[in-house]
C-alpha cells in the first residue's frame, strides 16, 4: 500500500512538473510572439520612412516632361547655331 501511495504522489509530483513546464513554455512563446510581432513592425515602420524619404528626394531631383522636352529642344537649336 506504501509502495501504491510513493507511486502515486512520484506521478504526481511529475505531472504538476510538467504542467509547470508547459505553462512557463505558453508564457515564453506569447512573449517571443509579441516581441517578433514589435520587431517586424519596427522593420516595416523603418522601411516606410525610407520609401518616403526616398520618394521626396526622387521628387525634387524630377523635372516634368514638358519642361525637359522644352529644355531639350532649346538645347538641340543651340547645338545647331554654333554648328
Amino acid at each position: 500500500m506504501t509502495s501504491q501511495l510513493e507511486d502515486r504522489a512520484r506521478t504526481t509530483c511529475t505531472a504538476e512538473g510538467h504542467a509547470d513546464c508547459l505553462s512557463d513554455l505558453l508564457v515564453f512563446h506569447e512573449d517571443n510572439g509579441v516581441l517578433a510581432g514589435s520587431y517586424w513592425r519596427a522593420q516595416c515602420e523603418k522601411r516606410d520612412d525610407s520609401i518616403r524619404f526616398l520618394s521626396l528626394k526622387l521628387q525634387e531631383y524630377t523635372v516634368p516632361s514638358a519642361e525637359y522636352h522644352s529644355r531639350q529642344g532649346k538645347a538641340a537649336f543651340n547645338l545647331f547655331l554654333v554648328v
